[in-house]
């Protein structure tokens, strides 16, 4: 993601506010489900790597805590704790995640794998490929690394997203050059304008129009992430100063 995802291109905020913290005692299961979806669909990777960071653990020791700490928070109402006016949630959560293993470890007992809820998909071994391309995680600090695990997570959530609306919008050519350019990875040398322009067969300009206005979608796709990630307005401005360097209104 080139400069760290500060995407400038036009396009208004997302406006409508559903977040998951305001639903998890919902009466609705379907909507109570939906809240725990939100939550833990963006934050399991993040602490499954921190687990391994910061507590040394096997990949299996590390994905049994992952799960075994998200089934207790569901059956055990972690979340309600926290406090927006006290920090950020995921602050918030990295503290609770290190509380678990800290008792764990004093429990000496093993974590059952399997255990957890059906509707969440934890995908270890995805996470740990994407663990073996980090190599500087030495020189940052326990919280940084889950920090930037975390902003790394709701990029890839909200690039899938990107994805699927525009292909369902009949626009995959304007993913495609986006994906060229933007997210572009490897020792090799970023195509250019024009390349692109050869390549999906259109001229620059509309290859500058294209970028211009998918960057556009995919900030509001972060930022639409991170209301539903959010308790309060206040933590929603933080978050996206934070992750996109944007005041939002």
């Amino acid at each position: 993601m080139t400069a760290s995802g500060r995407h400038q291109g036009g396009g208004h905020f997302p406006t409508t506010r559903w977040s998951a913290f305001e639903h998890l005692n919902s009466g609705s299961q379907e909507v109570r489900q939906r809240s725990f979806e939100a939550i833990i669909g963006a934050y399991w990777k993040p602490v499954y790597k921190y687990v391994r960071f910061k507590w040394h653990k096997s990949f299996d020791d590390a994905g049994d805590v992952t799960q075994a700490f998200f089934t207790a928070a569901i059956e055990k109402d972690y979340f309600q704790g926290f406090d927006p006016a006290k920090g950020r949630f995921r602050t918030f959560l990295r503290v609770c995640v290190d509380r678990f293993v800290q008792k764990q470890n004093k429990k000496m007992g093993s974590l059952k794998r399997g255990a957890g809820y059906g509707f969440i998909s934890f995908d270890f071994e995805a996470a740990e490929r994407e663990l073996g391309q980090v190599d500087d995680s030495g020189a940052l600090d326990q919280e940084a690394f889950f920090h930037r695990e975390w902003v790394r997570e709701l990029y890839r959530v909200s690039v899938e997203h990107l994805r699927a609306t525009l292909s369902e919008a009949g626009k995959e050519t304007d993913f495609l050059v986006f994906e060229a350019y933007d997210l572009h990875e490897g020792d090799e040398a970023r195509p250019s304008y024009q390349l692109l322009a050869e390549r999906f067969d259109m001229s620059t300009t509309q290859v500058t129009n294209k970028l211009y206005a998918v960057r556009s979608r995919f900030r509001n796709a972060v930022l639409e992430k991170l209301r539903e990630l959010t308790a309060t307005e206040a933590e929603f401005r933080a978050e996206a100063r934070f992750v996109l360097g944007v005041e939002a209104p």
